[in-house]
């Protein structure tokens, strides 16, 4: 009984504080940035190395620039 109402409240707490989150507004042009770049090496030759390049974007209307 005391888990339910523990449970109960924690769902109430959880539903009313991600509700009140406003999404950011970003403009519908899109904006790519690099951000880093990471090599793996790895000393198994049955593994290979890993390239890792990060980008991050924002963009409005979410098709970063393609016409659908």
């Amino acid at each position: 009984m005391v888990f339910l109402r523990q449970l109960t409240l924690f769902t109430i707490l959880g539903v009313g504080t991600t509700s009140c989150f406003d999404p950011p507004e970003y403009p519908t042009t899109p904006q790519i940035e690099f951000s880093e770049v990471i090599f793996k090496d790895c000393t198994s030759p049955t593994v290979a190395d890993t390239l890792i390049v990060r980008i991050d974007f924002k963009d409005g209307d979410g098709n970063l620039g393609v016409d659908g």
